[in-house]
C-alpha cells in the first residue's frame, strides 16, 4: 500500500493541473472573443452611420453644384472693381492699385477699432513679400478702408501702393480682406500679376492683343475721317506716347495732361524730371478768369431752356463743400481784405490782404480761438467773408500736392470759408461756401486735353449730381455741408481752375443745364472706364433707377478692365464718342443715361 499511494497522488495532481490550465485558457479565449466581437460591432456601427448620412443627404454628396451654391451663399464679399488685372512696370518702380468689394454680409466694415476690415497679404501674415511698399501700415497690411465705414450692400474701396521687384520677371502676389486682424472675409481673395521689365524699351516687343467689344445695335457710326483708323492696343499706344514724352521738356496742361502724366507714372515711366516749371508761373492771385467765348456749332438737338434771361453774374445757388477736417490750428491768408464773423454775422475782426490769421478749436471746452490782428475767442463757429468774388483764400497750414507735380499745392479757394465743429462726428471741418458754377470750375476730374464736348457732358453730369444733393441736403447734413471735396467729387479749387481753363469753358457753355428724367432731376453717376459694358444701378447698389441701365461701349472701345463703380457715364467711352463719332455733349449723355432730357435749372 505504501508504494501505491504516492503513485495515485501524483496522477491526481497532474490531472488537476491539466484541468486548471484548460480552464484558464478558456477564460482568456472568452475575453478575447468579447473584445473581437465588440470591435466588429463598433466598425459595423460606424459603417452604418456613414451609410445613413449618405442616404439622408444624397444631394450634398452627389451634386457639386449645390455645394458650390451653399458655399457662395456664405461669402461676405464680392470683388466688383480691380484697377489692374495685369501690370507692366519697370523694375524698382512703385505704382498705385485700387480694388473695390461689395459688402455681402450683415456686418458693417469699420476703418478703425473693433470690426475694422483691412487689406492684407494672404496668410501666413508673417511672410515676406518683395512687392511691399514703404507706405504700407505694417509688414502684411498694404491698405485700410477708404472711408470710416462700409455698410452691408455698399462698395468698399481699398487703394494701396506696390513696389516692383528689382529683377525682371513675372510675379504674382495674393491678397485678402481681414476683419480684426485675423478673420478672413470670405470671397475677398484676389491676386495681382506684375510683369517687371528691365527698361522702357522692353515694352516695344510686348505682344499686342486687340480686344474690340461688339457694340449694341444703336452704336453710332464714326465720322468719315476716322473710318480708316486702326485701333491698336491702347496700352501699347500709351507706352509709345510716354516714351516720346520722356525725351521732351513738358508743361502740365500745355504739352501733357495730368491724366497722361499719372498714366505714364503707373507704367513706371516717371516724367517728373521732364516737367519744366515757369519761374513766373505763380504770381500773386489774379481775379477769377473769365474764358473767352468760343463759337459753338448750332445743333438741332440742343436742350430746351426757359425764357428767363439770367443775369450776367448769376452763378447758381451757393453750395457748401467739406474741404477737410483737422485737430490742428488752421492758418489762412487772402489776396484781399476780409471779415471774420460769428454765426450771427457779428464782425469779430477785420483782416488785411496777405495778413496771416490763425484759428483753433478747443475740443474740451468747445471754444473757437483766433489771432487775426486781434485775438479772441467765442462759442460760435467762425466765418470768413469778403464780399468780393475775386478773393482767393490760401490755407497756409494745408497741403494737397498732386503726385504728378509735388511743387504745386491745391490749397487756394474762392467764395467764403467756415470753420465749424460737428458734435455729431466730433470733427472740426473747414467748409468752402461758393456759387455752384464757380465750384464746378474747380473740379479736377478731367484733363485740359480732353475734347470740349466730353468736358461739357462731364460738367453737366457733375452739376446734376451736385444739384441733386443740394436739393436733398441729407448726405452730410450732420457735418453741415453738401458734398465732400474728396469722396463725392474731386474738387481742388482755384489752382485747378487756373490749370484747367477748358473746364471753365465747359461750365460757361452749359451754365445751369442739368439732366432730368420724366421732368425730375436725375442723379448721374460717372466713372473712369468699363470693361466694354457699363453696369446697371441695381447690379452695384440695388434698387431700380430706370435711366442708369448698362450699355455697350461704342465701336473701337479697347479697355478690358473696369475702373470705378461702372454705373452711368464711362469717361473713356465718352471721350471716344466726342473724338471719333463727333457726338455733342447731349448725345453723349443720352447714350449713357437711358431716356433722359436736358433742362435749364436757372
Amino acid at each position: 500500500m505504501s508504494s501505491y499511494r504516492p503513485i495515485t497522488f501524483g496522477w491526481r495532481y497532474n490531472q488537476a493541473k491539466k484541468r486548471a490550465v484548460i480552464r484558464k485558457k478558456s477564460q482568456v479565449d472568452f475575453v478575447l472573443s468579447i473584445i473581437i466581437a465588440f470591435l466588429i460591432i463598433f466598425v459595423i456601427a460606424q459603417c452604418l452611420a456613414h451609410l445613413d448620412s449618405v442616404i439622408r443627404s444624397p444631394l450634398s454628396q452627389l451634386n457639386p453644384l449645390q455645394i458650390s451654391s451653399a458655399s457662395a451663399a456664405s461669402e461676405e464679399a464680392m470683388k466688383l472693381i480691380q484697377s489692374h488685372r495685369e501690370i507692366n512696370i519697370i523694375k524698382g518702380k512703385g505704382f498705385t492699385f485700387t480694388v473695390g468689394f461689395k459688402n455681402l454680409g450683415n456686418q458693417t466694415w469699420q476703418q478703425k477699432g473693433n470690426g475694422r476690415v483691412e487689406l492684407k497679404l494672404a496668410p501666413p501674415y508673417s511672410r515676406e513679400t518683395i512687392v511691399r511698399h514703404k507706405f504700407w501700415r505694417d509688414q502684411s497690411t498694404p491698405a485700410w478702408l477708404d472711408g470710416d465705414i462700409n455698410k452691408p450692400g455698399w462698395v468698399a474701396y481699398y487703394r494701396f501702393a506696390l513696389e516692383a521687384p528689382t529683377e525682371a520677371g513675372v510675379y504674382t502676389e495674393n491678397f485678402v480682406l481681414v476683419r480684426n486682424g485675423n478673420e478672413i472675409i470670405k470671397g475677398s481673395e484676389f491676386d495681382v500679376v506684375i510683369n517687371v521689365w528691365d527698361s522702357t524699351t522692353a515694352f516695344e516687343n510686348k505682344e499686342v492683343v486687340v480686344n474690340k467689344p461688339q457694340p449694341k445695335t444703336t452704336t453710332p457710326q464714326p465720322k468719315p475721317q476716322s473710318q480708316t483708323k486702326q485701333y491698336d492696343d491702347d496700352h501699347y499706344q500709351l507706352v509709345q506716347k510716354c516714351l516720346t514724352y520722356k525725351g521732351k521738356n513738358l508743361q502740365i496742361a500745355m504739352n501733357i495732361s495730368q491724366d497722361e502724366f499719372d498714366q505714364c507714372g503707373d507704367l513706371g515711366i516717371d516724367l517728373t524730371d521732364r516737367i519744366w516749371q515757369d519761374p513766373y508761373a505763380n504770381p500773386a492771385p489774379a481775379p477769377e478768369p473769365q474764358p473767352e467765348p468760343q463759337p459753338e456749332p448750332q445743333q438741332n438737338n440742343e436742350p430746351q431752356t426757359s425764357n428767363t434771361i439770367l443775369p450776367a453774374n448769376d452763378n447758381g445757388p451757393d453750395i457748401r463743400i467739406g474741404l477737410f477736417y483737422t485737430t490742428d490750428p488752421i492758418i489762412i491768408k487772402a489776396n484781399t481784405s476780409f471779415f471774420l464773423k460769428d454765426k450771427n454775422g457779428v464782425i469779430l475782426a477785420s483782416v488785411n490782404a496777405n495778413q496771416t490769421a490763425t484759428y483753433n478749436f478747443n475740443f474740451s471746452s468747445q471754444i473757437y480761438g483766433y489771432t487775426a490782428g486781434v485775438s479772441g475767442s467765442t462759442g460760435s463757429y467762425l466765418r470768413l467773408e469778403s464780399g468780393n468774388a475775386n478773393t482767393v483764400y490760401e490755407i497756409v497750414s494745408y497741403e494737397s500736392r498732386p503726385a504728378w507735380n509735388p511743387s504745386l499745392n491745391d490749397n487756394k479757394y474762392l467764395g467764403d470759408l467756415e470753420i465749424r465743429y460737428s458734435p455729431n462726428t466730433g470733427r472740426l471741418w473747414l467748409i468752402n461756401e461758393l456759387p455752384l458754377e464757380t465750384y464746378l470750375k474747380g473740379l479736377a476730374e478731367s484733363s485740359n486735353s480732353s475734347p470740349l464736348e466730353y468736358q461739357k457732358a462731364l460738367i453737366t453730369a457733375a452739376r446734376t449730381y451736385a444739384t441733386h444733393h443740394l436739393n436733398r441736403a441729407t448726405k452730410h447734413a450732420n457735418e453741415y455741408f453738401i458734398l465732400d471735396a474728396r469722396y463725392d467729387q474731386v474738387y481742388k479749387g482755384y489752382g485747378s481752375q487756373i490749370r484747367l481753363p477748358k473746364v471753365s469753358q465747359a461750365v460757361e457753355a452749359t451754365k445751369g443745364i442739368i439732366v432730368t428724367y420724366n421732368g425730375e432731376i436725375a442723379i448721374t453717376p460717372y466713372f473712369s472706364h468699363s470693361d466694354g459694358h457699363t453696369r446697371d444701378w441695381a447690379e452695384v447698389w440695388g434698387g431700380d433707377i430706370p435711366w442708369c441701365k448698362g450699355v455697350a461701349e461704342p465701336a473701337g472701345y479697347t479697355k478690358t478692365t473696369l475702373y470705378g463703380h461702372g454705373v452711368g457715364m464711362s469717361a473713356y467711352g465718352a471721350i471716344l464718342l466726342a473724338d471719333d463719332f463727333n457726338y455733342t455733349y447731349e448725345q453723349i449723355l443720352k447714350y449713357y443715361y437711358t431716356g433722359i432730357e436736358l433742362a435749364n435749372n436757372y
